[in-house]
């Protein structure tokens, strides 16, 4: 309601987040009550952006297709194919969502590519390592934690790799921090994911958004970061007012020329190898918050080690390739 009240002209896109189900957490039930009473609020809220099949595609799986400044946008629900998801309040008879959901983007892609259109990828969980229950729960050589069940993971990775030439972009979410994510297996990179920081602070992270500024052809070109940069005082009562303001822009604070593959490859090796930058990009992890990697402070080789874990997961989705940077680097 936020959102509309103070962007009524705004095409609004949401997708999925685990906690978004009355069952529980990770435990959205396909074709559930849920979707059924959600079907309202998100046709609204997409308004005449939503592609054909709109109401089937969210009750079903809380997928949809739209149309939004020149590029076909596929929300697509990747709660299902988290490790985590039980469609606790279904039944067998509901099928495998996952499976299903990727059916559905297949289907997609293959209908964009043939109407020569490109495509945005929107879905919360991205692929690959979870840093943080690695750190917690893992363990080197062989105990790395993944965000996805690993068959969802390589059928997705394959379908990106094939339409590799008309996904120009993916905005993903969950981790809360401002992140990103490079995709690709033994073969090569293939595409990349943004990973926009959080609103909530629920982890320490001081509250943000991101803009992006794109061209014709829907590459993206810049994007910037806003954060809630006074937080604790506007939060602690005495009348402080809220400091939103711009915390970098990508191509001016990496001296990098525009958001895309190759550029995200090169911000990568800048923070695995140069520690000035390394440095820079903890900063900026949890949008300068001074207080979210206290917990990982007691000592500078703990402090090293949680680094390490989440710049990892940003440049290496597979399993093994994220232990041999995880377990054999030394920042």
């Amino acid at each position: 309601q936020q959102l509309e009240q103070n962007f009524p002209a705004t095409t609004i896109l949401p997708a999925l987040g685990n906690n978004d189900e009355e069952c529980g957490d990770y435990e959205l039930q396909p074709g559930g009550p849920f979707l059924a009473d959600t079907l309202p609020i998100v046709r609204r809220l997409v308004g005449s952006a939503g592609g054909p099949g709109f109401e089937r595609d969210w009750q079903g799986y809380a997928n949809y297709p739209a149309k939004a400044g020149g590029v076909r946008v596929l929300s697509t629900n990747s709660n299902f194919l988290s490790t985590h998801y039980r469609n606790t309040c279904g039944s067998p008879a509901d099928g495998d969502p996952g499976k299903g959901t990727l059916a559905w983007l297949e289907t997609e892609l293959a209908a964009a590519k043939r109407a020569g259109e490109r495509v945005w990828l929107l879905y919360h969980i991205p692929p690959g390592i979870d840093g943080y229950a690695t750190l917690q729960k893992g363990s080197c050589p062989n105990t790395m934690i993944p965000m996805w069940d690993q068959g969802y993971a390589e059928t997705f990775s394959a379908l990106l790799r094939r339409y590799s030439d008309i996904i120009t972009a993916s905005f993903v979410g969950h981790t809360h921090m401002d992140d990103f994510r490079l995709m690709g297996d033994a073969g090569g990179r293939y595409g990349f994911a943004l990973i926009t920081p959080a609103v909530s602070p629920i982890f320490g992270q001081n509250p943000a958004f991101r803009t992006v500024d794109y061209d014709a052809g829907t590459d993206i070109l810049d994007q910037t970061t806003y954060g809630l940069m006074n937080f604790a005082r506007a939060a602690g009562g005495g009348g402080t007012a809220a400091e939103w303001r711009a915390e970098y822009t990508f191509t001016t604070e990496w001296n990098l020329p525009r958001v895309d593959l190759p550029n995200l490859e090169r911000l990568d090796a800048l923070i695995a190898e140069v520690p000035a930058e390394r440095e820079r990009w903890r900063l900026i992890f949890p949008v300068s918050s001074p207080v979210y990697w206290t917990p990982f402070s007691n000592g500078k080789e703990k402090l090293a080690q949680a680094v390490r874990a989440f710049r990892c997961a940003a440049g290496n989705i597979s399993p093994s390739d994220y232990e041999r940077c995880f377990c054999s680097s030394r920042d």
